[in-house]
């Protein structure tokens, strides 16, 4: 048919449908891109047509087929859509918008002929009028659809806020409704905090309170009474079989409350009596030895079943002593110092061949044995004296806890800490044995000579038989009924059997993991083993961390909480032989405490219900302060007379503090080497701190060491509420929570420096008094002080400023970062370990590491502040040559430069530059 003919004819067969090629994702075309029909002069039908299909165009997606003109009749011709495809496509082309045609004919015919169109209208339009029509008509439907477009988008925004809010709103509502005991709960337990370094971390102080509250809430005093029951139930010395089976069922006991537990074992070098041939001390009475002591308690038990024991709970014995008989007089040398010593010495008094009879206290017994040992003596016999250890007369145990008559006190002579055979390595399989027995008796750590205890009972008939002159000495005359004569005629014969052998012994380590930063942890610090029961000493410890662990866990189980540090439950054995289970944990697990151990808490017993006695490092004293305020007295005489919190009748007993000016922090002794606490600090460098209860205002521990610590003896004479106990626990685990769970740790760094400067008064003065300033020459000696002097006011400057960074960070005021918060708990946690002289305060010394707090020469018992420039002092003061006094003077000055060096090494690690 030819393009012109208007006729109608039937339609042909169905078109073939081909697949459009993909386009290029267009965009709605520019206003001049779209042809003009309104003023085309061509019939209104024509412009009806082109107008519908070019609506259609426009509202079509941009992926949607073209729309399909054909459709609507009359039709357009194929050359006029051709017409309107070269116009429109030859635009879009020169913008570079398209690459093929805009419109293209959707029905095309098989055949290369041109396809045969029904119902086609032929139009002549003219292609101008066409381009302006549509170029017009797209001006407006551009802006039309671009404002649109802008107003969809401010709408979602809108919505997006509003969605925002109601979220917030709902979320309110919903934590208003919840019950009050999940409200307690989600109170008490603790909210993470985010992970990213960047993020800041307060301190949520009010969150602090309310744990605290709770774990003081879940205290029971019966809990503890049962505990005491069982561990005090047998006699149980290190390296026997009742020992290992106490440790084993404490161990199974907190593998029961799901806690992370390690046994640590050892095997060392132990020492015990012949239990079917006990010690004895004989009078020559002309004819015969007479006895004066069986070396055995009486066997009385006071109608209490518990004193009905096994015959070894009788035997006095001091551990370690050396075998042997002695015979020769006595010479009574008072308490057995060296003061005490010299003094006899003047008066022309020789020890040499002679048994020394010495009371308890002053210095450490093993101390006693080693100044008579130095004398030529030929044995010792401490007695404890009712001048000290019963001071209420006739009144004695059971009606009240002075010690009776008949009884004595146990205890170690041990000259070191820990295994003697394996110094400074841990007493496993693998180590090797450097001194048999007699070398180290050689070397004076064990005695060379015979010692035992005895009851005053047994002293008095000892005192008695002398005929010497009296002690002139108002401090020597204790209260037995005698004269106090200083020796005698009487010819006396001491024997002395003991044996040493190697046991195995046991500690156990049980951890609580942090929730944060569970690689530290706080150590709680006991030990288990005893010289016979050991109710007060150390089963009133021992239970009370028994309880402490369980309150943990129940308040865990409850609440979910954790402290952001590990708790460490650490109980020790062998520690009355000389610290001997902890001692060899250090040197097992030195490098790895020294990066974990925050600090160590120890309590070894709690032995009245009067007041607190402390011995810490000054990083300690406020944080003890603050634990201290919380906790009520558990004295009902305390409450009613103005003191109702341990802190309160710790400072009216002890209101001496260690601070100059400061009235805050009651008195504070140093960390002595009394109990397993010592080898953390002076070997270690971890803080320490050793609290017990005790009576006030006269201390009251008589039964020390004796076969009277039994649980009758606590529920009776010590707590017979069970709250002394109960309080006992409450402080050490506040203590422990508050330096494991505050944001940063709680230490008083600003203390520590104040501390070594009234110390450093204290030693200048003795130096002077001493005439040291004149032997090592004033000038060294002044530039020795003010270099010293100097060093620590920048501690204390730098301390200072350290201080009020925490003190503001843990009081909520201000936030650090995750990373700032690990960078200052890394400093902080390595303070006190700036203090230690790696080998040691002098090369004979390789196991006193601390530069301030070491164990005097002449006292292992006791610590005292710069032991390091008063042991030199003390030796170059005995020096009998001039050899010998020129190089103790060379140690005293080296003694400043080292003490020196390590306060400087604390000061570089406080700089908080980029805080």
């Amino acid at each position: 048919m030819d393009e012109s003919d208007l006729s109608y004819s039937p339609p042909p067969p169905p078109p073939q449908i081909l697949t459009r090629t993909p386009l290029i994702p267009r965009r709605f075309p520019f206003p001049e891109e779209v042809v003009d029909l309104e003023e085309d002069d061509s019939s209104d039908s024509s412009r009806s047509l082109l107008r519908s299909c070019r609506k259609d165009f426009l509202r079509k997606s941009i992926y949607d087929p073209l729309p399909n003109c054909n459709s609507h009749e009359p039709s357009l011709s194929i050359s006029l859509i051709q017409s309107i495809n070269n116009r429109v496509g030859n635009k879009m082309t020169s913008s570079g918008l398209y690459s093929n045609s805009l419109i293209t004919s959707q029905v095309i015919s098989k055949s290369s002929q041109p396809p045969q169109m029904t119902n086609s209208v032929h139009f002549q339009l003219d292609n101008q009028k066409v381009s302006k029509i549509l170029e017009e008509s797209a001006k407006s439907k551009g802006f039309l659809i671009k404002s649109l477009f802008i107003s969809i988008l401010f709408l979602l925004l809108i919505v997006t806020a509003l969605i925002g809010v109601c979220a917030v709103f709902w979320m309110r509502i919903q934590n208003q409704q919840c019950d009050p005991a999940r409200a307690e709960v989600e109170t008490i337990f603790p909210k993470k905090n985010p992970s990213p370094y960047e993020e800041l971390l307060w301190q949520d102080v009010g969150q602090q309170e309310a744990v605290s509250s709770h774990l003081m809430s879940l205290f029971n005093p019966e809990k503890i009474r049962q505990n005491l029951k069982w561990l005090a139930n047998d006699i149980h010395v290190a390296g026997t079989a009742e020992q290992l089976a106490l440790m084993n069922r404490i161990q199974e006991y907190l593998e029961d409350l799901q806690f992370d537990v390690t046994p640590y074992e050892y095997d060392t070098l132990l020492n015990y009596p012949d239990y079917e041939n006990p010690n004895s001390v004989h009078l020559w009475n002309g004819v015969d030895w007479e006895p004066v002591s069986d070396g055995l308690s009486d066997n009385e038990n006071f109608g209490l079943s518990e004193l009905e024991q096994d015959v070894k709970s009788r035997i006095w014995w001091n551990a370690y002593a050396n075998n042997g008989t002695v015979i020769g007089n006595v010479v009574f040398a008072n308490y057995g110092t060296e003061e005490d010593y010299l003094l006899l010495e003047k008066q022309n008094i020789s020890l040499r061949g002679k048994i020394a009879l010495v009371r308890y206290g002053g210095v450490f017994r093993g101390d006693k044995a080693k100044g008579a040992e130095k004398r030529g003596a030929g044995g010792v016999i401490i007695y404890s004296d009712p001048a000290d250890y019963s001071m209420n007369g006739n009144t004695t145990f059971p009606d009240q806890i002075w010690l009776p008559p008949s009884a004595a006190q146990r205890g170690t002579l041990l000259r070191t800490f820990g295994d003697p055979q394996t110094p400074l390595f841990p007493s496993k399989d693998y180590t090797y044995r450097e001194f048999d027995e007699e070398e180290l008796r050689k070397k004076e750590i064990l005695p060379t000579i015979p010692v035992m205890p005895i009851g005053y009972a047994d002293a008095e008939k000892i005192m008695k038989a002398l005929d010497g002159p009296e002690a002139m000495w108002s401090r020597w005359r204790g209260t037995m009924q005698t004269e106090y004569r200083l020796t005698g005629h009487a010819v006396f014969r001491l024997d002395v059997r003991s044996f040493s052998r190697r046991r195995k012994i046991k500690n156990i380590v049980a951890i609580f993991r942090g929730s944060e930063e569970p690689d530290r942890y706080v150590a709680l610090s006991n030990h288990v083993d005893a010289w016979v029961n050991g109710a007060i000493d150390p089963a009133t410890g021992t239970a009370t961390l028994l309880e402490v662990a369980r309150v943990v866990k129940e308040a865990h189980d409850f609440t979910g909480w954790r402290p952001k540090r590990s708790l460490a439950f650490c109980l020790w054995d062998a520690e009355e032989f000389g610290l001997i289970g902890s001692t060899e944990y250090v040197e097992e697990m030195l490098k790895s405490i020294q990066k974990k151990a925050v600090a160590v808490i120890n309590i070894d017993n709690t032995n009245g219900n009067g007041t607190l006695n402390v011995k810490a490092v000054p990083l300690l004293y406020r944080a003890i302060v603050k634990a201290a305020s919380k906790i009520s007295h558990p004295n009902p005489a305390e409450s009613e007379n103005g003191r109702p919190t341990l802190l309160d009748a710790w400072r009216f007993y002890s209101p001496k503090g260690p601070l100059p000016g400061d009235k805050s922090v009651p008195a504070v002794g140093f960390p002595s080497s009394g109990s397993d606490h010592h080898r953390f600090i002076s070997f270690a460098g971890i803080p320490v701190a050793d609290m017990k209860l005790e009576s006030a205002p006269v201390y009251s521990y008589m039964l020390y060491h004796t076969r009277f610590e039994v649980p009758w003896t606590v529920e009776n004479l010590i707590d017979p509420t069970g709250q002394v106990l109960v309080a006992s626990g409450k402080l050490w685990l506040e203590l422990t929570r508050s330096l494991a769970d505050s944001l940063v740790i709680p230490f008083g760094v600003d203390d520590y420096a104040l501390f070594l400067a009234e110390q450093l008064k204290r030693v200048e003065s003795q130096l002077i008094y001493l005439g040291i300033d004149a032997v090592i020459g004033e000038r060294n000696y002044k530039t020795a002080v003010q270099h010293l002097s100097s060093a620590i006011a920048s501690f204390h400057q730098s301390g200072k400023a350290l201080q009020q960074l925490i003190s503001s960070v843990n009081s909520g005021d201000r936030p650090l970062s995750v990373k700032q918060v690990e960078m200052l708990n890394s400093r902080l946690q390595s303070l006190e370990q700036c203090f230690i002289l790696d080998y040691g305060t002098f090369d004979e010394r390789s196991f006193h590491r601390h530069s301030v707090f070491a164990p005097a020469e002449n006292d292992l018992g006791e610590n005292t502040a710069f032991s390091l420039i008063l042991d030199p002092v003390s030796e170059f003061l005995k020096a009998e040559t001039e050899d010998r006094k020129s190089f103790w003077v060379k140690r005293i000055r080296a003694s400043f430069t080292k003490l020196q060096y390590t306060i400087e090494s604390a000061t570089h690690l406080l700089d908080i530059d980029g805080f």
